[in-house]
């Protein structure tokens, strides 16, 4: 974690659970994290846990992730206040209980939009960034054992192929990554 003491960390997905444990851990380090969520009471909580008290500082955004300009607007704030993230963690997901068989689209489309789309828009804006600040950075997605096998549990089929999905553009990801010749690192961390 020294090598990140004092680097700006994004974390999605931030306001609880593993999202929020991370924007802790990282700012308990002395990183600066920069914490997205929607709820904003829960953001101001978690920013109170750490500032003042540790050597990095939480700044909470309020960011809905599935809407491209949102995500372009922070990205703008942390290169132009911060001077460009050096870690970005795309935690923000949702899991919908929707059957194969008589599921909503509206269930499907939210869980492609923020598990897939959303992670791959803070993914683009981060490599902009880092490019453009010239910093080796680090993308790590949270994925889940769900995005390596077929769960047994009826109605996550359409959560599996979310996650499935991030594993492939973790991969692909990296792998473009390395044709352009980037030093940007990119991690897929899958609990479960």
């Amino acid at each position: 974690m020294e090598r990140w003491r004092g680097k700006v960390a994004i974390v999605t997905g931030a306001s609880a659970g593993i999202g929020a444990a991370i924007a802790v851990k990282l700012a308990k380090s002395g990183v600066h994290v920069v914490a997205l969520a929607r709820r904003e009471n829960l953001l101001k909580e978690l920013a109170e846990t750490v500032n003042d008290k540790d050597n990095g500082t939480i700044y909470t955004k309020v960011c809905d992730v599935t809407n491209e300009q949102a995500v372009k607007d922070v990205f703008s704030w942390v290169d132009s206040t911060l001077g460009g993230p050096s870690i970005l963690i795309n935690n923000a997901g949702v899991v919908k209980v929707s059957s194969l068989l008589n599921g909503k689209l509206e269930d499907w489309q939210d869980t492609f939009n923020l598990n897939v789309i959303a992670l791959s828009v803070c993914s683009r804006e981060a490599y902009k960034s880092m490019t453009k600040n010239k910093i080796d950075g680090h993308i790590i997605q949270i994925n889940s054992i769900a995005g390596h096998c077929l769960t047994p549990y009826f109605g996550f089929k359409m959560y599996n192929a979310s996650k499935h999905a991030v594993t492939v553009l973790c991969d692909g990801l990296r792998h473009e990554l390395q044709l352009m010749g980037s030093k940007i690192k990119v991690s897929s961390i899958s609990p479960g």
